[in-house]
C-alpha cells in the first residue's frame, strides 16, 4: 500500500505575517542559507517568492554576497517586474 506524499506541517510564525509590504502565505521550501516562502505583494497585488536568510546566516558576508548573488542571476531570468 502507497501513501501519497503530505507536505510538511510546521509551526512557523512568519505565516500569516506581513513583513514591509508582503504578507507569508506559505513555506515553498528550504535550504542551507534560507527558507522560501510563497508571498503576496500587497502593493501590487501578486504572488511573489520571498527568501529569507537564516539567522545564523545573516551576520555573514559570504552568505550575503551568495544572496546578491541570486537575487541578481534570478532577475535576469524573470525581468525586475519593471
Amino acid at each position: 500500500m502507497s501513501h501519497a506524499a503530505r507536505p510538511e506541517v510546521i509551526d512557523d510564525p512568519r505565516l500569516g505575517q506581513t513583513m514591509s509590504h508582503y504578507r507569508v502565505l506559505r513555506l515553498l521550501g528550504r535550504g542551507g542559507m534560507g527558507m522560501v516562502y510563497e508571498a503576496e505583494d500587497l502593493r501590487l497585488g501578486r504572488h511573489v517568492a520571498l527568501k529569507l536568510l537564516l539567522d545564523s546566516e545573516s551576520g555573514s558576508s559570504k552568505a550575503l554576497m551568495r544572496f546578491q548573488q541570486e537575487a541578481r542571476a534570478i532577475s535576469t531570468v524573470f525581468g525586475s517586474g519593471n
